[in-house]
């Protein structure tokens, strides 16, 4: 699994262009053909308006290439999970 932690993305970036950032920045991971990659885990610190925004570009049970997103907050993050299907 790879994990990765990012603090925070370009302050002035509206929330909907840091979010999009977000999801092309795993899209991109997801179809690097990383062989025997089965999951990443990307916890990102966000206020309440990227949250939001986060939530509507990469809905849980979102699919990009052979991989489902998951996403939940824990504590002060977003944490999205990206698995591959069996």
């Amino acid at each position: 699994m790879i994990e990765i932690h990012i603090i925070s993305v370009p302050a002035e970036l509206e929330p909907a262009d840091a979010a999009d950032l977000v999801r092309s920045g795993l899209t991109s991971l997801l179809n690097a053909g990383v062989r025997g990659l089965r999951r990443v885990r990307l916890g990102l610190g966000v206020h309440d308006d990227l949250g939001d925004a986060i939530w509507q570009v990469l809905a849980d049970d979102t699919s990009i290439g052979d991989f489902t997103i998951r996403h939940w907050r824990d504590s002060e993050e977003i944490v999205l999970e990206a698995t591959r299907g069996s």
